[in-house]
């Protein structure tokens, strides 16, 4: 396929950090590129695991990782961010309300491309599955090229060791991850830079202190991507 950057590109994600972890260097090359860039995330991952020294309520880490969030999509100068605040661990239970809304977002931005997860949902998460099967029921009912998120090899050949790390989210028993076939080399300091903002979710370290939320996708100069799921 011709290069997606350059292009308005709409990202859509279920918790605040996805975005960060697998496409923060793509969206702040695509803006270098001219291209504009959109985020909806369907939650805002209160019920998420929370690294800061001081605990959290659900209700105050809702709260905090909104605020990362929008310091995200500030940092990167992102052209649009929508939070929709749905339950955190019920994007499932929520497909129909969450398709609307996404609906009449994507009228609204009209993105040359829907970028979300494909079947694997990376980690398997059962949220992230269900935004991807929403984002491209989107991307078909408007004829839009959807991108899925693609697996570093670092976490394709570490899937079943990572597995066992696992301690919050819900997940699908088992994940079948595709090989990319778009990779993006991107600007590995600016990266970090982006997922530094999540400090909830990473402390005081470039990645997090959960490897499986991580995928180590900090440490690897590229940003993969599945065309035609």
């Amino acid at each position: 396929m011709k290069s997606f950057l350059g292009k308005k590109l709409l990202f859509a994600v279920a918790h605040p950090d996805d975005e960060s972890f697998l496409a923060a260097g793509t969206i702040y090359k695509n803006r270098q590129a001219g291209g504009k860039n959109y985020i909806v995330c369907a939650t805002f991952g209160e019920k998420g695991k929370s690294h800061m020294k001081k605990p959290a309520t659900k209700r105050e880490l809702k709260q905090i990782r909104k605020r990362e969030l929008t310091a995200v999509a500030k940092f990167l100068k992102t052209d649009g961010l929508f939070g929709l605040g749905f339950p955190d661990t019920q994007v499932n239970k929520n497909i129909h309300a969450i398709s609307q809304k996404l609906q009449v977002l994507t009228k609204k931005i009209v993105p040359d491309y829907i970028v979300s997860f494909g079947p694997d949902g990376i980690s398997g998460h059962l949220d992230h599955i269900a935004m991807g099967k929403i984002s491209r029921g989107i991307a078909k009912k408007n004829h839009i090229p959807f991108l899925a998120f693609g697996a570093p090899p670092a976490l394709r050949n570490n899937f079943e060791q990572i597995k066992t790390r696992r301690r919050h989210g819900k997940y699908a028993a088992k994940v079948d991850h595709a090989v990319p076939n778009i990779k993006i080399k991107i600007d590995l300091i600016q990266k970090r830079a982006v997922v530094k903002l999540h400090k909830s979710q990473t402390g005081n370290s470039t990645l997090s202190p959960d490897n499986s939320k991580s995928i180590r996708s900090t440490a690897t100069g590229y940003e993969y991507f599945v065309q035609n799921q």
